[in-house]
């Protein structure tokens, strides 16, 4: 028996152990589950006898987690030793490393977390990449600046943050002197790339690549920041503007230390320079990605991604490319206390429209690229005509959504 042990961190929506895990393997699962998340998991594992539910009271600030796979770890040999969430990638590294479990260790895990020393990895190797400097104070960044001719605008960002959270774009001097002091913690500076923002999604199982898609941004990832909606297009594969994002995401996944299974979530900026690599993680993509190509293929990354790390052969039977276009919008939050959020959209190109607001909530614009009101999933015949209707689709919650 194989003794596999999971570390989720996110909701029953996100993360179906009871369809993912395969059973008659000979493995039992152990999947690490949130407080607050334990009763919605517990309520879908019924028949399941080999998968057993470990609740984590604080996640973020204690060590619950390491208390108990230190403590399984004296009674039971653990096979694996898996992380779902970027933010517990070099946390779970450690365990593997102090308990000499296979998989990934902190000396390769850091090199999908610290954006400077990734970038660095990228630069070293000829691929395009913003210049950064890794800094903890307002005067570091400052003589950045002056080092790099005061070239407006610069983006500050977490040396090892994720969703866009606390990521700024610095547009003078006097923006930068406004900054609070915590955002120059633990950071890195970059100069501004401008142009198309894309996202490059791929699975990797037993060493081999096994499927990797493009996908645009309608706006910017920072674009919540002014009120914006987070979308996204997926690019049909055998567009020339595909064709070249994927041969540059494979170089790129090429020069990284990825585990043996993995899924790959890669941004990357073009314009009249050409590609820029932006940052890269082992993680599924936020928002509807997942949802997306699942619904496109019948194929969900994180489910084959399981299914691998527990031991199961790769054997999905159909052509992995994409021919049609199909996109995401979610619905970035307005100021405000929500009074009215509708509940269908008048369109018929509509593949799933889903409301995670409350009527009563108060919010204060969005924090993250992904937090929304709700999300939609939409397919269209051509490119134009999908970012035509995500564009008024963001417009028509704009004007429907009602705040006090």
């Amino acid at each position: 028996m194989k003794n596999i042990i999971i570390i989720g961190g996110l909701g029953h929506d996100y993360m179906k152990p009871e369809k993912w895990l395969p059973e008659g393997l000979g493995n039992q699962y152990y999947f690490v589950v949130k407080a607050h998340h334990f009763d919605e998991f517990q309520q879908n594992l019924s028949g399941r006898s080999d998968i057993k539910l470990v609740k984590i009271n604080d996640w973020y600030n204690s060590n619950e987690i390491e208390k108990f796979i230190f403590n399984f770890s004296k009674t039971k040999k653990i096979g694996k030793l898996i992380s779902l969430r970027e933010e517990e990638v070099i946390r779970i590294s450690w365990a593997r490393e102090c308990l000499n479990i296979e998989g990934l260790r902190p000396s390769s895990a850091v090199l999908f977390r610290n954006k400077h020393k990734m970038k660095k990895l990228m630069r070293r190797n000829g691929i395009q990449v913003a210049e950064d400097s890794k800094v903890n104070s307002f005067f570091e960044a400052l003589e950045f600046i002056k080092r790099t001719d005061s070239n407006y605008p610069y983006v500050i960002k977490p040396i090892d943050g994720a969703g866009s959270r606390d990521t700024f774009v610095i547009k003078s001097l006097s923006e930068l002197e406004n900054l609070d002091k915590k955002y120059f913690e633990h950071a890195i500076i970059e100069t501004f790339v401008s142009g198309n923002v894309y996202h490059i999604d791929g699975l990797y199982t037993q060493g081999q690549l096994r499927y990797m898609s493009v996908a645009k941004y309608i706006h910017t990832p920072l674009a919540f920041q002014q009120g914006q909606s987070t979308a996204s297009m997926f690019l049909q594969s055998k567009s020339k503007e595909s064709q070249e994002m994927l041969s540059f995401g494979k170089k790129a996944c090429m020069l990284m230390p990825l585990p043996e299974n993995c899924i790959i979530h890669l941004e990357t900026f073009k314009n009249e320079n050409g590609i820029f690599f932006n940052e890269i993680a082992i993680r599924f993509g936020g928002g509807k990605i997942l949802d997306t190509i699942d619904r496109e293929f019948g194929f969900n990354l994180l489910g084959e991604y399981l299914k691998a790390e527990s031991g199961a052969s790769f054997n999905h039977k159909g052509l992995l490319e994409w021919d049609k276009p199909r996109g995401f919008l979610l619905v970035t939050p307005q100021k405000g206390e929500l009074t009215y959020m509708p509940d269908k959209i008048p369109s018929d190109d509509i593949d799933l429209y889903e409301v995670y607001a409350k009527i009563g909530n108060r919010y204060d614009m969005g924090h993250t690229s992904v937090q929304a009101l709700a999300s939609v999933e939409l397919h269209a015949d051509t490119n134009a005509s999908l970012e035509h209707e995500i564009l008024n689709l963001e417009d028509w919650f704009l004007r429907t959504v009602k705040y006090r």
